[in-house]
């Protein structure tokens, strides 16, 4: 488990913060502790980084719904400048080679966070990829949606914990 100076020096390192915002620390060790999280923060409140910082310093791949394919980029290219590699997206920007590689990245763990629109979310799951990684490995696998959103017929809160255990 990571104590207060730990997360608060994570905090700076990897996003240049020197401090959390309201609600944020608790979320983020309530996530670490692998314990189930629904935050209902506002716009600009700081719900990303509730989940970015969990899946850098968890274990697993962080599945990040997000409706906006430029807030998809935004996020990733923001996590790239201090971590490198760290998360990627599949969306209908990216090619089928590409998006193939970027799962591969994902399931042999060298990204953290991998930012999936909900309509398209099915079709990581159906994959023989995936499901060749869960029988190999034991994923621990957190679900955030970057936004409250409503689409497709889905209404998704803002961050709840999964776990994909192998059978």
């Amino acid at each position: 488990m990571h104590d207060d100076s730990s997360l608060d020096a994570e905090l700076v390192e990897r996003f240049g913060y020197h401090s959390f915002r309201p609600g944020q620390r608790e979320i983020i060790e309530a996530a670490l502790a692998g314990r189930d999280v629904l935050a209902i923060m506002p716009t600009g409140g700081g719900k990303s980084l509730t989940f970015q910082l969990p899946a850098l310093l968890g274990e697993g791949v962080t599945i990040v719904i997000s409706p906006l394919i430029a807030l998809m980029k935004d996020q990733v290219d923001r996590l790239a400048r201090r971590s490198p590699g760290a998360a990627t997206f599949l969306n209908s920007s990216v090619s089928g080679q590409q998006a193939r590689k970027r799962l591969e990245r994902a399931v042999a763990g060298s990204v953290r966070l991998l930012y999936r629109a909900p309509g398209r979310l099915r079709s990581i799951w159906r994959g023989p990829l995936f499901f060749r990684s869960v029988k190999s490995r034991k994923w621990s696998t957190r679900i955030p949606a970057a936004r409250v959103t409503a689409s497709n017929g889905w209404i998704v809160p803002s961050v709840h914990n999964s776990r994909i255990n192998r059978s």
